[in-house]
């Protein structure tokens, strides 16, 4: 069954769908809206219905597999995987070291924002690719921090 045809009857009279969830294209309706307002009022959730869309963003940044969601009875089932589930649970990070690495040997003596703007990642992504490369002593920063950037050794 496909997931984004079933329906989960969660809020009020309002259907929302798998793919909505995973979009955040629906209006949230907060169950406990005192609750809501606390965590809100302590920055503990940006805006009411996006922590989905967010979840699913910081997996794909990990290189981890997306959650898989699934309809229940009256609510949502969401399945978390520890690991890649690729034969080399490794292949989406080692797959972004070697994409650095191969830019770092085209363009010398750059930083970590013009790694994250080229490879179209995140700034977390890129520091702990490049933790793996100097690691391996394939790369090293030479210069001071405001005009160095990595070479490859």
């Amino acid at each position: 069954m496909c997931l984004a045809l079933m329906k989960v009857n969660l809020y009020r009279s309002e259907e929302l769908s798998i793919e909505m969830m995973k979009s955040g294209n629906y209006r949230s309706h907060p169950r406990n809206l005192q609750i809501a307002d606390v965590f809100k009022s302590a920055n503990i959730i940006e805006k009411y219905g996006s922590g989905v869309k967010r979840v699913i963003k910081t997996f794909k940044e990990y290189g981890l597999v997306e959650p898989q969601f699934e309809a229940t009875m009256g609510g949502v089932l969401v399945t978390v995987y520890k690991e890649n589930l690729n034969s080399n649970n490794n292949e989406g990070v080692n797959e972004g070291v070697k994409s650095l690495l191969t830019l770092i040997k085209k363009h010398p003596n750059k930083k970590t924002p013009f790694f994250v703007k080229e490879l179209s990642t995140s700034v977390k992504n890129i520091e702990r690719w490049i933790k793996k490369l100097k690691d391996k002593e394939e790369i090293e920063f030479v210069g001071s921090s405001k005009t160095g950037g990595y070479f490859v050794k």
